[in-house]
């Protein structure tokens, strides 16, 4: 990818972020895509993230984890992080990690593995 193809795609991607947060969320949604997986205490899940910002990642599949829980994400190609379960839905999973650097440094690694696959 460019130097020029990969700031246009940032921009488009910031855009998407400026949009999502006017829906009353504190950091704009990114659309990311990838095989991941959510460490609980009943086990392990896996799934795809179908969305991720600064302190926050949405999972796909039917997962065993309770809201409250304490949880590890492993997105194989970015590395992990750990947070705690907010909503559990039948096909999904929301999990809320702290604001940080590290927070921010794995959603920007989980957008730029999208951006580069692309």
């Amino acid at each position: 990818m460019s130097r020029v193809s990969e700031q246009r795609a940032i921009n488009r991607y910031a855009a998407t972020a400026v949009e999502a947060s006017a829906d009353r969320r504190r950091h704009g949604r990114f659309r990311v895509s990838g095989q991941t997986m959510v460490i609980c205490r009943a086990g392990m899940t896996n799934g795809d993230i179908l969305n991720i910002s600064a302190n926050g990642v949405c999972v796909s599949g039917a997962h065993t984890a309770e809201p409250g829980e304490e949880v590890r994400v492993v997105h194989v190609p970015v590395g992990d992080i750990e947070g705690r379960v907010v909503r559990v839905e039948p096909d999904s999973i929301s999990i809320e990690f702290p604001i940080s650097v590290r927070s921010v440094q794995f959603a920007l690694d989980a957008v730029m593995h999208r951006l580069k696959s692309e």
